[in-house]
């Protein structure tokens, strides 16, 4: 089943696949996705997402950019916070507004822009 665009739901162990340049990452319950290693973005460029559910659904967060979107199930909320992601760094990009001190780190993070989104996150965290 393909959740998001070149990234397919897999089954099994957990492990990675170095060698073959695809990445196999696996969530607890055994569910996992295969990434390309060629639509990785820079590793000093890569954010942490987290994910949680609540009673309203699932909600999706990069902290990085304290950005957090809400969703009915985990795909809709990762496609809506990648969205607000999108657009805070295309507003950085195209606007240079004058950030505050606690939020200046956040352009840093405006070349993501140019990979591919499945690509953007080191670290996934599912939070209770």
């Amino acid at each position: 089943m393909t959740v998001a665009p070149e990234i397919t739901t897999l089954t099994g162990p957990r492990f990675t696949l170095a060698d073959t340049g695809r990445y196999k990452l696996a969530r607890e319950m055994g569910e996992g996705y295969r990434i390309s290693a060629r639509d990785l973005a820079p590793a000093d460029l890569r954010v942490t997402l987290e994910l949680g559910q609540d009673e309203g659904g699932v909600w999706a967060r990069i902290s990085e950019l304290d950005v957090t979107a809400e969703g009915g199930d985990v795909q809709s909320a990762l496609r809506n916070v990648v969205a607000a992601a999108r657009d805070l760094l295309t507003y950085l990009r195209d606007e240079e507004p004058q950030l505050a001190p606690d939020l200046q780190g956040q352009s840093r993070y405006v070349p993501l822009l140019d990979t591919k989104p499945h690509g953007w996150f080191k670290l996934t965290k599912f939070v209770a």
